[in-house]
């Protein structure tokens, strides 16, 4: 079976490709992963310590510092180290979902932004370019992606963990790990994974 690209099918896709270009987005994740590699020369050849620290702490602190932590340690590349990488610095560091989602108020647009979907976007990108030392496929990152904003599991939920904690979301709902390890053997596991060079 063939399929022919139809002239309106070519323009809408010319079209969406000219409002991502305007939006500067792929200028964003080239910076991120331009900078987390000057962070990783830094501490890798240079042997300097860093400090990260955006404006606030709560956007590209933690972006950088993932990423980071992902290149320069095995262990963040496995599901395990993954998951704790988001709990540790996105979750328990507060990175305010709930404002930068929109998930509780329409009208508050002025602090939405998809810093974390960047961070998921960059770890794909390196995911692709050395997929074989992740223990997950790229598969993990898209549902992650999608369920951030499918409010069916509470770890996106709220701005910080007092504000989760106070509003008993644990006990309200699941955590979207439990549904990774549900699935991990037959949807996200990477059959090329060789795990941590020897």
């Amino acid at each position: 079976m063939s399929y022919t690209i139809t002239a309106t099918e070519k323009s809408a896709s010319q079209g969406w490709h000219q409002i991502l270009d305007s939006s500067n987005y792929r200028t964003v994740l080239m910076r991120l992963l331009s900078c987390t590699n000057e962070i990783l020369q830094a501490m890798i050849v240079r042997q300097q310590n860093i400090l990260i620290h955006c404006s606030d702490g709560w956007d590209r602190t933690a972006q950088l510092s993932s990423l980071t932590q992902l290149m320069i340690d095995p262990y963040f590349r496995t599901f395990e180290g993954f998951q704790v990488l988001i709990e540790k610095d996105w979750i328990s560091f507060g990175h305010m979902f709930g404002k930068r989602c929109g998930h509780y108020s329409a009208s508050d647009t002025g602090n939405r932004s998809q810093i974390f979907l960047q961070f998921l976007d960059c770890v794909q990108h390196l995911w692709h370019q050395m997929s074989t030392q992740f223990e997950f496929n790229d598969r993990l990152l898209t549902f992650i992606a999608d369920e951030l904003h499918s409010c069916k599991y509470g770890n996106f939920f709220y701005n910080n963990e007092y504000e989760r904690n106070s509003m008993k979301v644990s006990e309200k709902t699941i955590s979207i790990w439990t549904a990774v390890q549900m699935h991990k053997d037959t949807v996200f596991q990477n059959p090329n994974y060789v795990g941590e060079a020897r």
